[in-house]
This record gives C-alpha cells, structure tokens and sequence, in this order.
C-alpha cells in the first residue's frame, strides 16, 4: 500500500468531484480507456470524489462532455506540482540543498578551540599540548580521543589538576584547573631595604632588627629591617627579616596645555563594510575603502550560529568606519586649567602602582601668554620593601 502511494505521488495525480445525471458511465468510460483512476467515494446522489493520474487528466474533457458532467479540482498532488511550482526556483533550490550539505560536512569538523580557566599557563602553550594530542582545528570530531587526550595531559603535566572538555557544535571547550604550588619556605637569611624613597609611617617587625622609625626618611637601598640578630649575652643570629612596612610617598607631573589647538572630533557619519570569514579566509561583500580622509575604525564580530545554538565555523565581520574633522578648539584660562588638572591627573595615575592609596594630591598653575601649565604633586601611602640576602 505504502509503494502504491509513493509511486502515486512520484508520478502525480489530482484530485477531482464529478457531478452529473451519468457519474457511474462517467467512472465505465475511464475503466474502458485504461485511464487508472482510484479513491472513488460518494459524496451525494450524482456527486462522486476521485483521484486521477496527471498523465490521463486531459482525457477528462471528452468524457465530461459524453456523460454531460461537470468537474471541479479539489487539489493537485505529486511531484509535478513541485516541478511546476518550483520551476523558476531551482537556483534557489540547488543553493539551499548545497548550503545543507555543505553546513553538514562542516559540523564534523572541530573550528573553534577555547581555553578557559588557565592562570599561569600560557594559552599559547595549552594549544601546542592539545594539538600534540590529536585536538586540532580542522580535526574531524570522530578522530579526537578524549580519554586518552585527557590521560596523557594527566600523566605529562603535572601542573595541571583536572581538565574539562566539552563539544558544542564546532566549537571545543576547554577547561583547565591548574594544581596549587605550595611555596617552599626560604630560609635564606636576609634584610629588608626600601626599594623607594619616602617617609616611614607605619612598621610593624616580626622577625628581625629594626633599623627606622616612624617619620624616618628613607632612601632607595637603605636597610629597613635587618636579618643579623644582635644580643649583649649571645652571639648574633642571622634571621630572614619579616615585616609590614608603610611609607608615605610622593609622585609629580606636570602638563602644558595651549589656549588655542586642533583637535580631531566625530562628525557623525559613518561608513560600514562587511566580511565573511571561514577560519582563517575572508571574502569581503563589499568593497573596504573609504571615502573618508580622516577615520576611527571599529571591529564588531560575530559567530553565525543555526537554530540559535549550533555555533558555524563562519564568522561575519563588521567594519564601521567613523569620520573624523579637524577643529580649532579655543580655551579661556579656566577651561585650559581645567583640561590640564584632568589631564595631568590621569597620566600621573599611570605611573602610581595600583597597590597604592593616594591620599592627597596638590596642584600648581603656572600661566603662560599661550598656554597654562599644570604641575600636580601626589601624596600616597603604600608598601615598601624587599628582601636582600645577606653577604660578607
């Protein structure tokens, strides 16, 4: 029954209602020609449904007209119809179903590798080791054997505790856990100098002599805490000094800033460009060049991913090119003083560890006929000291 249906759709037939005083010579006249009709059913007295072959359907008029019936099309099945209906469309066609093949050979293959969670190891070098062992862009998923991969990064690593791997689409994820190195203690004896100059403001010894004291000023070099343990009743002891030492520092800059420069500022037109790249190829869908004679370019891409979870390995990339003018910009001393204080403040903070509390910070103007000059001193507060092995 099913070979009867598929070979009934493959070869196309319609479906049709006949109406009339003569529908049973009607169905006589078509068994008589050989015109292969079936389903026949009843709908009404001198009403019957029907379904007939495409090939014999023109052969319907001239028994129409002998049996003085009437015929309506209820529907049209088969792969005629699809021919019919799709006649015009088989670029589209072919395109769709070499897209569908070729997104089906791409999925087997792996186009994407994260690493994630490392700290210490270099991502560079988590790469090599997985690419040693047979994980690989370009690497059909079938071939890659996680359990061995795992077992032998386990047996060769032994900075490495756990290693997670999960495959999402064309996409590899790896996570790595790295084992905890305990420190070793160092027993070396040793002092503590300033490794900065400034002025002492808080120490606090636990192993060791100290050699300043609150308010002391110190220099680079000096010794803050000594690791030599002297007694009026004992030998000396040689120590690794120990201790929380804060200073009080101070860090200066100073900027000029014109009443009257050229600056480059958005003028609000924009241009985007688009690319299309397959790992490490790109085909651009437009063309790259701007117009613009000044521009900022910003990067934007984006995985292309099917039924919003399969990731592909295609990637597209916009490129939006942002004009930039030329513009004098004129200042009154104040807004130049207030420029230079942002200015200098920030450039200032980049040479301050990151460890540091600032605590103040003090700003001196100097006006010039053509610009202003801003000095800023800053006051922190931050740690101080390293450790230096005792010689003789």
């Amino acid at each position: 029954m099913f070979l009867q249906k598929t070979y009934n759709y493959c070869k196309g037939y319609s479906e049709i209602q006949v109406e009339g005083y003569f529908v049973e010579r009607f169905v006589n006249l078509c068994l008589i020609r050989n015109i292969k009709i079936w389903d026949i059913e009843k709908v009404t007295e001198g009403t019957i449904k029907l379904k007939v072959d495409e090939k014999d359907f023109k052969q319907i008029d001239e028994l129409l007209r002998i049996t003085y019936s009437k015929m309506k099309v209820i529907k049209k099945e088969g792969i005629p119809k699809l021919k019919k209906l799709y006649k015009k469309r088989y670029g589209f066609i072919l395109i769709s179903i070499f897209s569908y093949v070729a997104i089906s050979i791409f999925s087997l293959f792996i186009w994407n590798i994260e690493i994630v969670g490392n700290k210490k190891i270099e991502t560079n070098e988590i790469y090599e080791l997985l690419k040693n062992e047979g994980l690989r862009i370009g690497q059909l998923k079938e071939k890659v054997d996680y359990k061995t991969l795992k077992s032998n990064i386990y047996i060769n690593r032994n900075d490495i505790l756990w290693i997670g791997i999960n495959t999402k689409g064309v996409k590899v994820t790896v996570e790595i856990l790295e084992r905890l190195e305990v420190e070793e203690k160092d027993n070396t004896p040793c002092n503590i100098i300033a490794d900065k100059d400034g002025i002492i403001e808080k120490i606090s010894v636990r192993k060791g002599m100290k050699k300043v004291e609150v308010g002391d000023s110190v220099c680079k070099g000096d010794i803050l805490v000594s690791g030599i343990m002297e007694s009026e009743y004992s030998d000396s002891v040689m120590v690794t000094a120990d201790a929380d030492i804060r200073i009080k520092t101070w860090y200066t800059d100073k900027i000029a800033i014109p009443y009257e420069r050229t600056t480059l500022t958005l003028s609000g037109n924009n241009e985007k460009k688009y690319k299309i790249k397959f790992g490490n190829y790109g085909i651009n869908l437009t063309n790259n060049s701007t117009n613009f004679e000044k521009y900022d370019t910003i990067n934007t891409v984006k995985k292309l991913r099917l039924f919003g979870c399969f990731e592909l390995p295609i990637e597209l990339v916009t490129t939006e090119y942002q004009e930039l003018i030329t513009s004098n910009i004129k200042y009154t001393k104040e807004q130049a003083e207030d420029i230079a204080k942002e200015e200098v403040f920030k450039s200032i903070l980049k040479t301050i560890p990151k460890e540091s509390d600032v605590i103040n910070s003090e700003y001196k103007i100097f006006q010039g006929d053509n610009e202003i000059i801003v000095r800023v001193v800053v006051e922190c507060m931050e740690n101080i000291g390293k450790k230096e092995a005792i010689t003789f």
